[in-house]
């Protein structure tokens, strides 16, 4: 969110909401992940009340309600929230944040993962690489090519 620009669809308090929002919880996240107490799971159900307030509007239509989003970006940390606070549904809700970050539209393409999502793919191998062998995807791919 900090190198992106201000979605036109809101106003500048709100954006500027949004981003403290993101940027607490990332920071909360953090805590509870390196030491869980139940004093911070708690924050951090305190912390998805907040989180889901912001696309808390509905609209109705002949098939049924439509969630509202105000911000994709409180929506990937609501999910992540899931994902922590529920530790069963953790694969789950990882899927659901991976495909909201790079599913992408295009006219020609629709809805989904298309040619302009490949670059949001490779961002999310380079995450787990980095996370589970301590090394981008590129160094990663030529370790393993080296050693087959």
């Amino acid at each position: 969110m900090k190198e992106k620009a201000q979605p036109s669809h809101l106003e500048v308090e709100n954006w500027r909401d949004y981003k403290t929002l993101v940027n607490e919880s990332v920071c909360q996240i953090e805590a509870y992940l390196a030491e869980p107490t139940m004093e911070k799971n708690q924050c951090l159900r305190d912390l998805l009340s907040n989180v889901q307030n912001v696309n808390n509007q509905y609209k109705n239509h002949a098939w049924g309600p439509v969630r509202i989003i105000q911000s994709t970006d409180v929506l990937l940390i609501e999910k992540a929230l899931y994902g922590i606070l529920r530790p069963s549904e953790s694969s789950h809700w990882g899927y659901q944040i991976a495909r909201d970050y790079a599913e992408r539209y295009n006219p020609r393409y629709g809805n989904g993962l298309i040619p302009e999502s490949a670059v949001l793919v490779e961002d999310i191998a380079n995450f787990w690489c980095q996370y589970h062998f301590g090394l981008p995807l590129d160094k990663w791919i030529n370790k393993s090519k080296k050693h087959s």
